[in-house]
């Protein structure tokens, strides 16, 4: 039997991999939009853990 601290997190597993599906989703389709319109574009995970680095990587401007 699994102790009940095991499976607190079990209740939002559902709803976390549902969010995950719909920004998956939303952009893939952001990324269509911006290629039917000639604009280039690339999924950088890193800005969540690294928002003031990533731009001065990729060179934006300000």
């Amino acid at each position: 039997m699994r102790n009940v601290a095991e499976c607190e997190g079990l209740d939002y597993l559902e709803m976390f991999i549902m969010a995950t599906v719909d920004a998956a989703l939303a952009a893939q389709n952001a990324t269509i939009a911006a290629e039917s319109l000639g604009l280039g574009t690339v999924y950088i995970g890193a800005m969540r853990n690294h928002p003031e680095e990533v731009p001065a990587t990729i060179k934006l401007p300000p």
